[in-house]
């Protein structure tokens, strides 16, 4: 508590010397690895919080380091996810949020099949993993479009007020056909997330095709 409260003050050496003083009496904890971290990112940047959580990780092989440690590889070193989401998964394959990692990247690199068996192991382990179900969806638009609808109206129900999520569903309603709902659930997409240009896009394409 106090490490926060000096942290909220900008008093961040101060911070970091209260921190020393729980690590000597705890041990160098995943709560006070990844505390260190965020002290660090506030005073010296995302680089070096990146650098200290690297290195907690190849010292303890704490997978509750993970996900700060990718969060922040993406900003800095997005070189390093293959490698770190890899890792993730290979000690903790029942994971979903390991699972969730590596699929987010594989698709980020088009490698869309091996980033489909990701995400339906995600879906194993949580059904009703909205984000999961809206990535699954919109790789397999093209092919197969009945399946890709079924994700996307979950994911739409699980959190109707996403707009990624709407722009997901209704552009899937659009290569169904369904161009009035798709221009509905689009336009909720927009007034969601206003200046999107790729919702801006799908809206004008669908009515067109009206």
């Amino acid at each position: 508590l106090p490490v926060g409260l000096l942290q909220m003050q900008e008093k961040y050496d101060d911070a970091l010397k209260a921190l020393d003083g729980v690590e000597t009496s705890f041990g160098n904890q995943p709560a006070v690895i990844l505390s260190r971290a965020t002290l660090l990112q506030a005073k010296e940047g995302k680089e070096e919080a990146y650098k200290y959580l690297l290195d907690q990780w190849k010292a303890t092989q704490n997978t509750r380091l993970m996900p700060s440690l990718v969060g922040v590889a993406r900003a800095t070193s997005p070189s390093d996810l293959d490698m770190l989401t890899s890792e993730w998964l290979s000690a903790t394959p029942e994971s979903p949020a390991a699972h969730m990692a590596r699929a987010e990247w594989l698709m980020n690199q088009q490698q869309n099949v091996a980033a489909k068996a990701q995400y339906e192991e995600v879906l194993k382990r949580q059904p009703n993993n909205a984000k999961a179900l809206n990535n699954l969806a919109w790789m397999l638009r093209e092919d197969d479009l009945e399946k890709a609808g079924e994700y996307a109206q979950k994911a739409s129900k699980l959190e109707p007020r996403n707009p990624a999520i709407l722009d997901t569903y209704g552009w899937i309603l659009h290569l169904q056909g369904d161009h009035q709902n798709a221009q509905k659930y689009i336009e909720q997409a927009l007034a969601l997330a206003p200046g999107n240009a790729d919702i801006e896009a799908h809206l004008n394409t669908v009515k067109q095709a009206m």
